[in-house]
């Protein structure tokens, strides 16, 4: 999740040139989640680092070298605060399912729901907007279209949009509606702004909340080593 927070705190990674988006699409298609923005974009990290950032590797694949170094930076920063504060970090080999449901968390503000027009409306402001068309989701067909999204950012222009979505179950949206109405007791840990609470039975989530550039607040749980971001203007 430090991961796709660190991507998601710089300029786009990816370079489009003008008149090849058929060819940018097909040397990226090995990257593609065809649910999920948010998992690709971290699927594409994976393999630059994997690839030592090479300037010809991702002259190849159409992707912004200095973006992504930006990101190898940010990230190296994030797990030092990480390891400062004691939060432990551990991967999961479920680590795509896992992305997206913590971004459902953590962005529950950030919820569409499809319309028969295949527009969205967002949950949360009632705006209509359709799914920016840089998304791997518009690749699926109408009939596989998804009937909620989470997505990153709206963009308001002539003709509203969702930017970096992903594709979210129906029940996660109504269990995690109930679970924001239990109390939190926030107090503050090592700089950092901390949460423990119950939310039913016995789920203890343990939140470590932090600010770090552009707004972001990078909130890892504990309990369970998964996380949630929120972006801010």
């Amino acid at each position: 999740m430090i991961t796709l927070v660190s991507l998601l705190s710089v300029d786009s990674i990816f370079y489009n040139p003008q008149n090849k988006a058929d060819i940018t699409t097909a040397v990226r298609q090995k990257f593609y989640n065809r649910t999920s923005d948010h998992v690709t974009l971290v699927r594409v990290y994976k393999s630059a680092e994997e690839n030592n950032f090479s300037p010809d590797w991702c002259q190849r694949h159409y992707l912004n070298l200095r973006a992504l170094q930006t990101a190898a930076n940010v990230r190296k920063q994030l797990k030092q605060i990480c390891k400062k504060i004691g939060v432990p970090l551990i991967s999961s080999k479920k680590w795509e399912e896992n992305i997206c449901s913590a971004l459902l968390y953590g962005l529950l503000d950030n919820v569409a729901v499809r319309q028969p027009d295949s527009s969205y409306v967002s949950l949360s402001n009632r705006q209509q907007a359709k799914l920016h068309p840089s998304s791997v989701l518009c690749q699926l067909s109408l009939e596989s279209a998804p009937e909620m999204v989470v997505y990153n950012e709206m963009v308001l222009t002539s003709a509203n949009y969702l930017r970096t979505c992903s594709v979210v179950e129906t029940s996660w949206y109504q269990r995690l509606v109930s679970l924001k109405g239990q109390d939190v007791c926030v107090m503050r840990l090592c700089g950092a702004q901390c949460s423990s609470y119950v939310t039913s039975r016995d789920v203890v989530y343990n939140i470590v909340f932090l600010r770090f550039g552009r707004g972001t607040i990078l909130c890892i749980q504990l309990e369970f080593k998964t996380c949630r971001i929120r972006s801010h203007a």
